[in-house]
C-alpha cells in the first residue's frame, strides 16, 4: 500500500513573483540571481534584454542592440531566448495600443509602471532596429562567442584566418584517429616508454576502458599541461608522487614484496601453522593448513603474494575480524599476537602496493595522454580546425596575452579594448555550470566595466543567473567554489565603482505544486542530505499554491531470492523469473489502469484523468523503459513510446536488417540462421538443426535441398530477386505485409506476436527512415 509522507500544510502569503522579476530585470543595476528550477529564469533573461532595449525612466536612450551580449549554456537555450525576444518585439510592432493585451498593458506588465510616450514609440520601432543588426542579437553559447572572437583576431591568436570549428562528432572522429595512431605506435615501438605504459595499463583495464579513460583525460588538456608544467614533466610527476606516498622511485611491486619476505623469518610461519593445526577448532585448523600449503608452494615470494594476503585480509583489504579463536588466545597468546602483527604488516604492505599501482598508472596515463594530445593537436592543425575546448583555451590565451606578439607588440590590451567597446551589457545564463576557464574569459570581458579607465557615458551592467543546487559539477569541471568566488569578485569590483551588485533569490516555482516542494524541503532539512548545499536552507514556494498535489512513497521492489539449483542439471524446463524492474513496471501499469477505469478525478481540471495527463519520468534510459512501455501497452493504455532510442539496438530492426543482408549475400550462414529463427520465419531449434547438421555446403544450399521447406525457399528466393530492384521502403513494406512462410500471419502480425506492442515504435521509425532514404 502506498505510504504518504506526513507533510504539514504551510500557510503561504500572497506571492507576486513579478516584484522580484522586475527587480532582477532592472537594466540600470548589475544583478546576481540565484534561481531555483522552474522559477522563470528564461523569462527574466528575456525581460532584461527587452528592458535594456527600451529607454529608461529618466529619459536615457536604450542600449544599442549589438552591444548586448547574452551567453547561454546550450544552443537550444540561446535559440529559445532569441525566439521569445523576437516574438515580443514583433508583437509590439503591430498590436493595438489600448486593451487588456495592448501595447501599453504589455509594457506596464514588463516595467511595473505606466510606460512613457518615448518608451511606447521606441517599442514600436525596436523590431525593425533589431532586424537590421548584422547577425542579429548576440545571444549565443560561450563557445560560439569565442569562435567569433578568434574569427576577428586570427593572426593575433596564432591561427590561420581560414580555421574552422569542429562539430562534436568531427572532433570525436579526429580524437579516435589520434588514439588509434598512438596505439599502433606503441605496438611497433617495443620496449619504449609508450609501449610499457600501455602494457601496464592493460593489466588492470581492458581496451575499451583505456580508450574511454584516454578520451576523458584528453578533454582536460589545460589541466594536464598545468600538472606536467608544475611537476617538470612526467618524470617529475612520478618522483613527486613516490615522495608523497613514501615509495622509493624505481621500485616494482615484486621488489617490494620480495623485500618484505626477505625480512620475515619463515620458521615463525611454520611454528604458527603447526600450533594452529593443533587446535580443536576447525577455523584454526583451516588457517594453519592454508598457511602450510602456502609455505610448501612458495618457490617465489611474489608469485604467491595474493594467497598469503588472503590469509589475513578480506576481499575489501581489511584485517579479518577473527584471526584466531579464543582457544588460541587463551593457550597461545603469543601466537595470537603474532597473527595480529603479521596482519598489520600485510595491510601496510598492501597499502604500499596499492600506492605504487596508483603512481604507475598515473604515470602511464599521462604518458599516453600526452602522446595522444600531441597527435590530436597535430591532426587538428593539419585540418586548420579547433574543437570546443580549443575555442575556450585559444580565446583565453588571446585575452591574457599568452600568444605570440606581432612585431614585438603585446596585442592583448588592444584586443580587450576593442571587445570592450562593443559590449555594454553582459548576461550569463546557467552560470553554475561555467568552468574556471570560461569564468576567466567573462572576467576579461567585463573587467574594464568598473576600473574607471573608460568614460562610462551609459550604465554598463552584468547580469548573472544560476543555482548551485543544479550544477553538474562533474561536467566540464564546473566548480561550486568558483561560482561563489566569482560572485564575491563581481561584488567587490562593482563596489569599488560606487555601485552595488544586487543579489536576488528566486524561490517561487511556477512548475511544481506545494506538496512536491514541501517534500523536497523536508528531505533536505536533514543535515546529512543537505551536505553540498552550503549554508542555504531550502524554502521553496509554489506559485500554484491553490492547486492540489499528492506525493506517494512506494515500497522498494526487490529482486526475489534465487533458488539454489544444481548447476549441472540440464535446462529441460522453462522457469519464470521476475525482476524488481518488471515488478515496478507492472505496478505502474496497474496503477494507471485503475485511474483510467475508475475515472479518478483530476482535481486541477475538475475532470477524470486522461492518458495524455500522465508523464512518467525516469532517472536514466535503461532497459526498464522497454519493460514499462510493454506493461502499459499490454493493458491497452495509449502511450507515446520512448522519447529516445538507438534504432540499431532494437530487435525488430536487427531482424529486418538481417533479412536485407541475407537477400544481398545468401551464402552468409550466420545471417540466414538468424532470420530462420526470427519472427518472420519462426523455425524451432530442431528444424534449424536438421537443416544445418552435416550439411555439405552453405546453409542456403542445404535449405534448398529440403523438400519440406519448398515454400520457405521460394519466399526467400523472391526476397533475393527483390533486393536487386526494390527500394528499401518497398522491400521492407512487402516483408511486413506478406504472409510469413512458416505461418499464416503477416510479417507485422508475427512481430507483434513475438516482440509485443512495444516493438511498434522502433518499427515505425525504421520504416520512416527507409522512406526518407
Amino acid at each position: 500500500m502506498a505510504q504518504q509522507p506526513q507533510i504539514k500544510p504551510q500557510i503561504i502569503r500572497d506571492i507576486d513573483p513579478n516584484v522580484l522579476q522586475r527587480q532582477a530585470s532592472d537594466p540600470t543595476q548589475s544583478v546576481w540571481v540565484g534561481a531555483s528550477a522552474g522559477s522563470g529564469k528564461t523569462k527574466v533573461l528575456t525581460d532584461r534584454v527587452l528592458r535594456l532595449l527600451l529607454p529608461s525612466e529618466n529619459g536615457l536612450p536604450g542600449a544599442v542592440p549589438h552591444k548586448i551580449l547574452a551567453l547561454t549554456f546550450t544552443k537550444a537555450a540561446a535559440s529559445e531566448m532569441a525566439l521569445r525576444i523576437s516574438k515580443n518585439l514583433s508583437d509590439w510592432a503591430v498590436i493595438p495600443l489600448e486593451g487588456d493585451r495592448g501595447l501599453i498593458a504589455r509594457l506596464k506588465n514588463l516595467l511595473g509602471h505606466e510606460p512613457s510616450k518615448e518608451q511606447i514609440d521606441q517599442a514600436r520601432e525596436l523590431f525593425a532596429r533589431v532586424v537590421d543588426v548584422p547577425d542579429g542579437l548576440k545571444i549565443m553559447t560561450i563557445h560560439s562567442f569565442c569562435q567569433s572572437i578568434l574569427g576577428r583576431f586570427p593572426l593575433e591568436a596564432d591561427l590561420p584566418p581560414s580555421f574552422k570549428a569542429l562539430e562534436e562528432s568531427e572532433a570525436k572522429k579526429l580524437l579516435k584517429h589520434a588514439i588509434e595512431h598512438i596505439m599502433r605506435k606503441a605496438e611497433q615501438e617495443k620496449g619504449s616508454p609508450l609501449a610499457s605504459a600501455l602494457h601496464h595499463l592493460l593489466q588492470f583495464q581492458n581496451e575499451q576502458q583505456i580508450v574511454s579513460l584516454l578520451q576523458n583525460i584528453t578533454s582536460e588538456q589545460r589541466q594536464l599541461d598545468k600538472i606536467l608544467s608544475d611537476n617538470f614533466g612526467i618524470d617529475g610527476l612520478y618522483t613527486n608522487l613516490c615522495q608523497h606516498f613514501d615509495v622509493e622511485p624505481g621500485k616494482t611491486k615484486h621488489q617490494i614484496i620480495d623485500e618484505f619476505f626477505d625480512g620475515v623469518n619463515k620458521n615463525n610461519f611454520w611454528q604458527v601453522s603447526k600450533i594452529l593445526q593443533s587446535s580443536s577448532k576447525k577455523t584454526d585448523q583451516k588457517f594453519g593448513l592454508n598457511l602450510q600449503l602456502w609455505l610448501e608452494n612458495n618457490n617465489s615470494n611474489s608469485r604467491n603474494w595474493e594467497e598469503f594476503q588472503s590469509l589475513f585480509l578480506t576481499q575489501k583489504n581489511e584485517i579479518r575480524a577473527k584471526l584466531a579463536t579464543k582457544e588460541i588466545h587463551d593457550q597461545h597468546p603469543e601466537i595470537a599476537e603474532k597473527l595480529e602483527q603479521y596482519a598489520q604488516q600485510v595491510l601496510n604492505l598492501t597499502e604500499r602496493i596499492n600506492a605504487l599501482q596508483i603512481i604507475e598508472q598515473t604515470r602511464d596515463i599521462f604518458t599516453l595522454g600526452q602522446e595522444i594530445i600531441d597527435q590530436y593537436q597535430k591532426l587538428k592543425k593539419q585540418a586548420a580546425s579547433l574543437d570546443f575546448d580549443d575555442l575556450i583555451l585559444f580565446s583565453l590565451k588571446l585575452l591574457k596575452g599568452e600568444t605570440s606578439t606581432l612585431n614585438g607588440l603585446d596585442t592583448a590590451p588592444w584586443i580587450r579594448f576593442k571587445l570592450n567597446q562593443g559590449i555594454d551589457h553582459i548576461l550569463v545564463d546557467e552560470s553554475q555550470d561555467t568552468n574556471p576557464e570560461q569564468w576567466e574569459i567573462i572576467k576579461y570581458l567585463c573587467d574594464d566595466f568598473y576600473d574607471g579607465s573608460l568614460e562610462n557615458e551609459k550604465t554598463r551592467t552584468v547580469f548573472v543567473v544560476g543555482d548551485e543546487k543544479q550544477s553538474i559539477f562533474s561536467f566540464q569541471r564546473a566548480s561550486p567554489e568558483k561560482f561563489s568566488h566569482m560572485r564575491e569578485w563581481f561584488d567587490q569590483k562593482i563596489n569599488q565603482n560606487a555601485q552595488n551588485l544586487q543579489k536576488i533569490k528566486f524561490n517561487i516555482s511556477f512548475r511544481s505544486v506545494p506538496a512536491i516542494l514541501e517534500l523536497v524541503d523536508q528531505v533536505f532539512a536533514n543535515d546529512l542530505t543537505s551536505q553540498g548545499l552550503g549554508d542555504e536552507i531550502l524554502n521553496h514556494q509554489s506559485f500554484r499554491r491553490s492547486q492540489p498535489g499528492l506525493v506517494e512513497l512506494w515500497p522498494l521492489f526487490e529482486n526475489p531470492e534465487k533458488d539454489n539449483t544444481d548447476p549441472w542439471a540440464l535446462p529441460t524446463q522453462i522457469q519464470d523469473s521476475t525482476s524488481s524492474a518488471s515488478m515496478m513496471a507492472n505496478h505502474i501499469g496497474d496503477t494507471i489502469q485503475d485511474w483510467l477505469q475508475s475515472k479518478t478525478m483530476l482535481e486541477s481540471y475538475d475532470r477524470p484523468i486522461k492518458p495524455g495527463d500522465i508523464m512518467i519520468l525516469v532517472r536514466s534510459r535503461t532497459a526498464f523503459i522497454d519493460q514499462l512501455v510493454r506493461a502499459l501497452k499490454t493493458r491497452d493504455i495509449p502511450v507515446s513510446g520512448v522519447d529516445r532510442m538507438i534504432l540499431s539496438d532494437q530487435l525488430v530492426v536487427q531482424d529486418l536488417c538481417a533479412l536485407a543482408s541475407f537477400a544481398l549475400l545468401p551464402d552468409d550462414d550466420l545471417t540466414l540462421a538468424t532470420i530462420l529463427k526470427s519472427p518472420f520465419i519462426g523455425l524451432n531449434e530442431e528444424q534449424l538443426f536438421d537443416i544445418a547438421y552435416r550439411r555439405q555446403s552453405s546453409l542456403w544450399n542445404s535449405l534448398k535441398n529440403k523438400p519440406e521447406f519448398e515454400n520457405l525457399t521460394k519466399r526467400l528466393q523472391k526476397l533475393i530477386q527483390q533486393a536487386g530492384k526494390a527500394t528499401p521502403y518497398e522491400f521492407f513494406s512487402q516483408i511486413l505485409n506478406s504472409p510469413c512462410p512458416a505461418n499464416r500471419y503477416s510479417g507485422l502480425q508475427a512481430i507483434k506476436s513475438r516482440l509485443g506492442e512495444e516493438s511498434m515504435d522502433p518499427l515505425n521509425e525504421f520504416i520512416n527512415k527507409s522512406l526518407e532514404y
